[in-house]
């Protein structure tokens, strides 16, 4: 089993710059699509990138619906 120092390290050398803006811009724009457009990027794209970031952190950071994000947990 990993040591939260090599938990750290996976995390750091995992995530990219670019899964932050998208989530920050999430988080701001209280939508995945008004998000994408202000990212210059598809919805599809934006929605990928979160997940990816998802499965990096093991948790779900933002609830997805039909009417856009919800919301970011926490």
């Amino acid at each position: 089993m990993k040591d939260s120092a090599d938990l750290r390290q996976d995390f750091v050398r995992s995530v990219q710059l670019r899964h932050l803006r998208c989530l920050v811009a999430v988080a701001q724009e209280r939508h995945l699509a008004r998000a994408a457009e202000r990212l210059a990027l598809s919805q599809p794209a934006v929605s990928k990138t979160l997940s990816e970031l998802e499965a990096i952190v093991g948790t779900r950071l933002v609830e997805r619906s039909k009417a856009g994000r919800r919301g970011v947990q926490g």
